[in-house]
């Protein structure tokens, strides 16, 4: 797909850039001359890196000056301006009595990500524009599945869906993602790191991630007076697009600690195109907001964000065929039915979603530990339109509304090497179907209630750190729906299980090695139990597990159903040098009594025809 694109920074609180492709390489020691793996910040660029044996690297500065920001648990802040371009510069940290600022280090960072498994800053900003499935998938292991010219899903591993999770701001997102097409809810312009956890310490995000964990994090709160902001306006030559971002920051004047933030997109494209034709109905459109302020002191913290996010994406007008014969031209055709020429409007088939999040957390300092709340609402409202007959072509025909509330606390304790870490998570989710859309829903009405405790654990040994973790989860599921007959059905269910993980990580100089084992399952979906029908946007027909295969009635859960499980090992070894970074990796992830939907030919109803799936196991 070609493209072009216009790029626009603006950093109010940075100096006038001239050439940017400086590099400033640093040690950080103590006293005696021992590295440190401290976290050096250059706030004013959003730019962000760990010493992990004692060094650190930025790459793509502009000349001018430049403010770091040296942190580690145990040692004073140090803050030092240098002059772009640099001699390598020697930083040295004294010890403190005093800790509980630098705690900070860990609530803005709370996994630790090896370089090839981040995505931030120069990068970053160089994948300006993309979505952030296509944006992930530039972390090695990481790619994504695409079923239109914005749906992109991440895949981490072989993995995608309901095997992996997605965090937002500390928050796991909670959408309608049991469907190929349905593509992570959320803005990319709003983050300034991605990384993606693919080793055992992913088992703190549910014993249901089987693949890996994607985290979506943005800066810390400014704590101090003063504005800043960036605006980003990005052209695409491809479906005509035009992207608008922007984002303002500041502190509170005689408040020192409170801080907030707004940012804002705005996406406008057309039709995209194909060598040799317009993609007819294609176009996307995107609205997005989020606000977030904060108070942070030596005790503790507090945040509250607002997220909005809105979308609307056209399908393919030519992917709809409506009887055989039409299906064996479509494959003959060298230009797809219906093709016009290029346009922005949006017509059936189509879909719609609006996500929205709230969040309040914070965490509170003692001798005994750090404890950490939080509590977090999502709203998910998605409709798809599809082309029918009577009048009916701008009634969804399927409306669903997916609510969540998420309570999770924690306790994390560092004692000298060792960092312990304990948690519980509480969730609440209500699934409905909305009436008006003139069929029987494709998946019925569910309340789901789940929780889980987690434990881990990391030691620090010179070059070596070892780590383990494990969690138990229990989810409870009440259905009710109507079947194919329309007649009224109600049912619960209850699953429960544990998993674990452990790992090894030596570091070198510039090279690390690691090796990761991981224990998982995962409970089914309510859209792999019981869906029933076409799946629009998807363009199939499918049958969840629970249907007989010749009545198409709901039955109980067979005596022979398994929960999915997964064993993986995966071995990694990683080289940093000034010039490039590479990791390799090598993975086995072995899962039993897997879900998926299985083909059973091309069928034909009322709407047309359509390939024809059935869950099974």
């Amino acid at each position: 797909m070609s493209r072009s694109i216009f790029y626009m920074a603006l950093l109010i609180s940075s100096e006038a850039a001239g050439q940017c492709d400086f590099v400033l390489k640093g040690t950080v020691t103590d006293g005696r001359g021992n590295p440190l793996p401290a976290a050096v910040q250059i706030r004013a660029l959003r730019l962000g890196a760990e010493a992990e044996d004692g060094r650190f690297l930025f790459r793509n500065l502009c000349q001018g000056k430049a403010e770091l920001e040296i942190t580690l648990l145990g040692f004073a802040k140090q803050k030092k301006t240098i002059v772009i371009p640099s001699e390598e510069i020697k930083i040295i940290l004294i010890e403190s009595e005093r800790q509980l600022s630098e705690v900070e280090v860990i609530a803005h960072s709370p996994q630790e990500v090896s370089r090839q498994s981040m995505l931030a800053g120069k990068r970053l900003e160089e994948l300006a524009g993309k979505t952030i499935g296509e944006t992930v998938s530039e972390i090695s292991g990481v790619s994504s599945v695409q079923s239109g010219p914005g749906i992109f899903k991440p895949v981490i591993h072989g993995l995608f869906g309901q095997r992996i999770a997605v965090l937002n701001q500390g928050v796991r997102l909670e959408s309608q993602s049991w469907g190929i097409d349905h593509a992570p809810e959320l803005d990319a312009f709003s983050a300034s790191s991605v990384a993606v956890i693919k080793d055992a310490s992913s088992v703190k995000y549910g014993s249901d991630v089987l693949g890996g964990v994607i985290l979506v994090n943005s800066n810390p709160l400014p704590d101090s007076a003063g504005l800043g902001g960036s605006l980003a306006m990005i052209g695409q030559s491809n479906g005509r697009a035009g992207i608008f971002s922007g984002m303002w920051e500041g502190g509170v004047k005689n408040k020192p600690g409170f801080g907030w933030r707004i940012n804002s997109t705005a996406k406008h494209a057309g039709d995209y195109n194909a060598p040799r034709y317009s993609l007819t109905n294609t176009g996307a459109r995107e609205l997005n907001f989020s606000g977030r302020a904060g108070y942070h002191s030596q005790k503790g913290c507090v945040e509250i964000l607002l997220t909005r996010f809105q979308t609307k994406l056209g399908i393919l007008r030519g992917a709809s065929i409506s009887n055989y014969d039409d299906l064996a031209t479509a494959m003959e055709r060298s230009v797809p039915q219906y093709t016009k020429s290029f346009s922005y409007q949006i017509s059936p088939p189509r879909q719609e979603a609006e996500h929205h999040l709230a969040k309040i957390s914070g965490h509170f300092n003692a001798k005994f530990g750090v404890l950490r709340g939080q509590y977090s609402f999502q709203n998910d409202n998605r409709r798809e339109y599809d082309m029918r007959i009577g009048g009916l072509s701008e009634t969804p025909a399927l409306h669903l509304t997916l609510d969540t509330h998420l309570f999770e606390g924690e306790w994390e304790k560092q004692i000298k090497s060792l960092f312990l870490s304990s948690g519980i998570a509480y969730m609440n989710q209500a699934n409905r179907n909305v009436s008006g859309t003139m069929r029987i829903p494709f998946i019925p009405d569910y309340a789901q209630n789940s929780w889980g405790i987690h434990s881990v654990g990391k030691l620090k040994l010179n070059h070596y750190q070892l780590d383990a973790g494990a969690r138990f989860d229990f989810r409870r599921y009440e259905v009710q729906g109507f079947d194919f007959k329309n007649d009224y059905y109600q049912s619960a269910l209850s699953f429960h299980g544990a998993g674990a993980s452990a790992g090894a990580r030596r570091t070198f100089r510039r090279q690390s090695i690691s090796l990761h084992v991981h224990s998982a399952w995962r409970p089914p979906h309510v859209a792999e139990l019981y869906s029933l029908g076409t799946h629009q946007s998807a363009s199939a027909i499918e049958y969840g597990l629970l249907l007989d295969k010749i009545s198409n009635e709901i039955t109980p859960l067979p005596k022979d159903f398994r929960l999915e499980r997964s064993y993986k090992t995966a071995a990694s070894y990683s080289l940093l040098r000034d010039l490039f970074e590479t990791e390799i990796t090598l993975h086995a992830n072995y899962i039993f009594n897997y879900i998926y939907a299985k083909p059973y030919g091309i069928t034909q109803n009322v709407r047309g025809v359509y390939p024809y799936f059935r869950y099974a196991q």
